[in-house]
């Protein structure tokens, strides 16, 4: 993922380079609005990113698109718990947590059980 500096820098650019469409994040297909809300949440922006990454967590593309899908939805999850929706946060973790819980060794899957954990999240659908 983008560093810092660097997303921040993309979305300064994003007018010239990738403009988003008058309607927004509604607009862009799920796979091209989640990397809008990756950008965003790596600027540090999770306010911003949540739509981008909502419409992106919407719909998961088949069995190509399980593994980038699975990752949204984790994405989703930090975005909400950085803007202080915890039950959100954890109703995304526990998404991936039940549909990959036990995949090993899945860095995903690391990250978002010890963010849940972190949440006291209970473990209803993991």
């Amino acid at each position: 993922m983008f560093a810092g500096a660097t997303a921040a820098l993309a979305i300064e650019k994003e007018p010239e380079l990738a403009p988003l469409p008058a309607a927004g994040a509604k607009a862009l297909n799920p796979a091209t609005a989640a990397l809008y809300g990756y950008v965003r949440v790596a600027a540090g922006w999770p306010m911003e990113a949540l739509p981008f990454l909502e419409r992106g967590a919407s719909r998961c593309i088949g069995l190509d698109g399980a593994l980038g899908h699975q990752q949204v939805v984790a994405a989703l999850g930090a975005a909400r718990e950085a803007s202080g929706d915890r039950s959100g946060a954890c109703e995304a973790y526990r998404r991936v947590l039940s549909r990959w819980g036990k995949a090993k060794p899945s860095v995903t899957v690391k990250e978002v059980a010890k963010r849940a954990k972190a949440l006291s999240c209970d473990a209803r659908g993991m």
